[in-house]
């Protein structure tokens, strides 16, 4: 959900007056999140938390209904107020997993859309939150998947990450797939690892900084069987990391 979607959706929810105005226009009183506090947003096939130096700490449950079978994910959160990570859990109607990821503010800074495991059960979804120190200064936004287009992850260039890793069941057709790497990288490494269909490991490689600045993206290609593929992210003291989009 885009920020003037919210917008308009928190008004027609919350506005607490809709007066007319002189010149017949409309006069609009809509619920603002000031600083330090985040503003959910929890509607059939939609779900949003916004923010503005919103601290979060602990455990935290939102049961969210989702009329499809995967759900994609839009997550944004600048380091110029925010801080800290969270941990993302989702179930699906049925309790099963759909995702599972550590996301840092780090990486948030730059930008992720991703999605949930195909043939998730819709209905009520969990979505179970754990937030370790994190201040918040950008949205976390969840939509039912409608699209027809092959499952797809992107991160955009310029995050941080000292360690950890990024896993993301993806259900591909057989055959190949390009990644779309680079742009830049100061320092550090990033490992890409994918596993196809019948869990093969069909693409490994590590790129190392410093990559040139400026320098013009990159293909790499991996192939493989259909069905549900995997694809994992590794950091390593990474700076300014390279972009990333698969497929592309």
């Amino acid at each position: 959900m885009n920020r003037s979607t919210l917008l308009a959706l928190a008004c027609a929810l919350f506005a607490p007056s809709c007066r007319g105005g002189g010149g017949g226009g409309i006069e609009v009183s809509v619920p603002v999140p000031t600083v330090g506090e985040p503003f959910v947003v929890n509607v059939p096939d939609s779900f949003s938390i916004v923010g503005t130096g919103a601290l979060m700490h602990g455990t935290k449950d939102y049961a969210w209904t989702c009329t499809r079978s995967q759900a994609k994910l839009d997550l944004s959160s600048s380091t110029f107020f925010g801080s800290g990570s969270f941990r993302l859990e989702i179930f699906d109607a049925s309790g099963a997993s759909v995702h599972d990821n550590v996301y840092t503010t780090g990486l948030l800074d730059a930008g992720i859309r991703a999605v949930t495991r195909a043939g998730g059960m819709p209905g009520v979804w969990i979505l179970h939150f754990t937030f370790m120190g994190f201040v918040l200064d950008g949205f976390l936004d969840l939509d039912d998947d409608n699209s027809t287009l092959p499952d797809e992850v992107r991160l955009a260039t310029g995050y941080s990450q000292a360690s950890g890793e990024l896993t993301y069941p993806l259900s591909w057709a057989a055959g190949p797939k390009t990644l779309h790497l680079g742009w830049t990288m100061d320092s550090g490494s990033v490992q890409i690892q994918i596993w196809d269909g019948t869990n093969a490991l069909v693409f490994d490689h590590t790129y190392t900084a410093p990559l040139p600045i400026g320098m013009d993206t990159f293909p790499d290609t991996a192939s493989g069987a259909s069905g549900v593929w995997t694809l994992k992210i590794s950091f390593t003291n990474v700076v300014d990391g390279l972009s990333i989009e698969v497929p592309f």
